[in-house]
């Protein structure tokens, strides 16, 4: 015969049991997810999960008019800034595809987009110019498409800089705080997960 002492201690002992059986597995499953067992490594920048395909009038611009539409956006990564007054995203655009000097093989694969409502000065109008993965779109019109279609705000908001893959789609946010060595690395790691 069990004792009343007993009887007590049994209900506790097998919560014990499950509560650190559940732990065990959920740690485990937060470990293969943080260590990059899972297909989503991690970043600095936000991931668009699942990753937004974007407008095809951006994707497929009309051929012929790139300085107003901007070039196609399929079959190559595309890092994008746009703002009204275009030196900022400028600025970044060129120090991060500086700082992928050490892999040429990804700055073939990777185009920038400078979106701006006017050229400001001779350095924004030079950017087209700085090698060939840099293109220069420009018109009111043209920063309200290109804003419109990634959601981005208006003028007053901080510029980000917004990655897509080479589908078209809008895969990574990059905030206007990180920094352009951080956004690099992101890159890095990005582009190097789509070829496994």
């Amino acid at each position: 015969m069990v004792g009343p002492g007993r009887r007590g201690r049994l209900p506790h002992l097998v919560l014990a049991v499950v509560a650190i059986t559940l732990f065990l597995l959920t740690y485990q499953w937060g470990s293969q997810y943080r260590h990059g067992t899972n297909d989503v490594p991690a970043v600095a920048g936000v991931r668009v999960l699942p990753a937004r395909p974007l407008p095809e009038t951006l994707a497929h611009p009309e051929t012929g008019n790139e300085h107003l539409a901007g070039p196609p956006l399929t079959g190559t990564w595309t890092l994008m800034g746009f703002a009204d007054d275009p030196q900022a995203p400028m600025a970044r655009l060129v120090e991060i595809y500086n700082r992928l000097a050490d892999r040429p093989d990804l700055r073939k694969r990777l185009q920038l987009v400078l979106v701006a409502s006017t050229e400001r000065g001779g350095s924004v109008r030079d950017f087209a110019q700085l090698a060939p993965a840099f293109h220069l779109v420009v018109g009111d019109t043209a920063l309200a498409r290109w804003r419109g279609a990634l959601d981005s705000g208006d003028g007053d908001t901080p510029p980000a800089l917004f990655l897509s893959d080479p589908d078209a789609r809008l895969t990574t946010l990059f905030p206007a705080a990180q920094t352009p060595a951080s956004i690099a690395d992101d890159l890095r790691i990005l582009m190097s997960e789509r070829t496994r």
